[in-house]
């Protein structure tokens, strides 16, 4: 109803496409799998990212990463941070703090992501830190009932390099750039990572479904992202 409102009032259109969602179960402790990831895709400093003023430049500033997958981190949220206050009760809570973790390496936001800050307090592993004593009982009985909150992660990398092959075919993929990925935690205290695949969200809709060179480019992204998937999954 509401898309079909849309359509009527505005210059829209409302379109549905297909896309895969891929979700990736790992047998290892969480904490380890999401460093084993920081390590996979080092973060980029995004102020000499902003500052460049070539293609040389940008693959300078790529490869000083050292990145070994291809890929580089832009930003990292902390969910688990946040989530947890809400998990123990609507007491007290501390929103003081303004690191999210590894924020893409520091130097500031670029054009190409930025760091986090707005998740709240806790420790680097995604679970949030216990509240104060300062809600009242209510508050005290509602975290003593309540789970314990599990880690959840939210990474967003890429690599500009790759991502122009598909960009230069049509810039509206610029929605899609960079890639995106979560990670949280099993009950069993393991990882389990969540992305949705580059093909269908760039060319699945009607505009680019005869484009096979916009699929390539996804499809290159993609195989990467298989590739990632592999060494992260490794023991």
């Amino acid at each position: 109803m509401a898309a079909a409102a849309l359509a009527a009032s505005a210059a829209a259109t409302v379109e549905t496409i297909a896309v895969q969602r891929v979700t990736v179960d790992v047998d290892a402790p969480y904490a380890a799998v999401v460093e084993r990831f920081r390590r996979l895709v080092p973060p980029v400093r995004l102020a000499e990212l902003a500052g460049t003023t070539s293609a040389e430049g940008v693959a300078q500033v790529v490869g000083a990463t050292g990145t070994a997958t291809g890929f580089v981190l832009f930003a990292e949220f902390n969910h688990g941070r946040w989530m947890g206050h809400f998990a123990r009760g609507l007491g007290a809570t501390d929103v003081g703090g303004t690191d999210d973790g590894h924020g893409g390496g520091g130097g500031g936001g670029g054009d190409d992501g930025g760091g986090g800050g707005e998740n709240g307090g806790g420790g680097d592993d995604g679970r949030a830190g216990g509240d104060s004593d300062a809600g009242g009982g209510s508050a005290a009985a509602a975290a003593a009932a309540a789970p314990a909150p599990r880690a959840a992660h939210r990474f967003v990398f890429g690599n500009p390099l790759v991502a122009w092959d598909m960009v230069r075919q049509d810039i509206e993929a610029v929605l899609h750039v960079p890639l995106d990925c979560a990670f949280v935690e099993k009950p069993d205290g393991s990882a389990r990572m969540i992305l949705l695949l580059r093909d269908g969200l760039v060319a699945g809709h009607a505009a680019m479904a005869a484009n096979q060179s916009m699929h390539s480019a996804a499809q290159q992204i993609d195989d990467k992202v298989y590739r990632l998937i592999e060494r992260l999954a490794q023991s």
